[in-house]
């Protein structure tokens, strides 16, 4: 009797310990069938998320070469539209994309960075108008609401344009009102605030030295004008479609 207990005892112990490894064992594999499921969601997000990223690196790099290229033919609003949609394209997985490539090293990081691009597009714009003598302050305004977001002291040089196109801007109204002489009075003033690298305001005093000269029939006027452009084309060495308009413009 105290055998069969003993062996019952025996049997019902293997009993068990086998339902307990069992119980392990499948225990064990609903955590490996939750492992997997897992790490088959996150390279799936990951896979994701790096085309997404490539997508949009691609898409942002075009929109970048569209720009420059609409620079380089003078073609300012198409830049600015390609610099702005660029600038809003930044997104998280750009970065990742950038992180994960190695690519993090490229020249634009941020959308402020690309913003410098969108206004010198702007300012561009902006000179294209102050050329022919009108305000350009549409151009003018939207640069200084744009160049809101960069720290002046960063970008020292941008704000400094972007003050000098201000002033060239009110010029050009005062010119439409006929008031010549004070014009003049405030191209001084402009040219003591401008920096000495912005060939863009230079090239306006001519314009606005020719224009004035013309209007109040003073050739001292007119003289000044033509020493500046022969200093800037030749001496400078700057060659381009607004050289020849001043230097046309002038011999009229």
């Amino acid at each position: 009797m105290k055998k069969e207990l003993e062996q019952d005892f025996a049997r019902n112990k293997q009993t068990g310990d086998n339902a307990f490894l069992n119980g392990r064992s499948g225990f064990a594999k609903l955590i490996l069938i939750f492992a997997g499921a897992v790490l088959i969601i996150f390279s799936a997000i990951f896979g994701i998320i790096i085309y997404q990223g490539q997508q949009a690196e691609v898409g942002f790099e075009k929109l970048l070469k569209n720009g420059m290229a609409s620079i380089e033919k003078e073609q300012a609003e198409l830049a600015i539209d390609a610099f702005q949609k660029a600038g809003s394209s930044f997104c998280f997985s750009q970065r990742f994309f950038r992180l994960i490539s190695g690519s993090s090293q490229t020249q634009f990081h941020s959308p402020i960075e690309v913003d410098q691009l969108a206004i010198s597009a702007i300012l561009m714009r902006a000179y294209q108008e102050l050329f022919q003598m009108k305000t350009g302050a549409a151009w003018v305004k939207k640069a200084q609401e744009k160049i809101a977001n960069l720290p002046k002291s960063e970008f020292s040089e941008l704000h400094q344009n972007l003050a000098t196109a201000r002033e060239l801007s009110n010029l050009c109204e005062l010119f439409q009102a006929k008031k010549y002489r004070e014009v003049l009075k405030g191209l001084r003033a402009a040219e003591n605030n401008a920096l000495t690298n912005d060939a863009d305001f230079f090239l306006m005093e001519v314009r606005i030295l020719i224009a004035c000269g013309k209007a109040i029939n003073e050739p001292a006027f007119l003289e000044k004008a033509q020493e500046l452009l022969w200093f800037l084309s030749k001496d400078v060495g700057i060659k381009n479609p607004r050289i020849d308009f001043l230097w046309n413009l002038l011999s009229h």
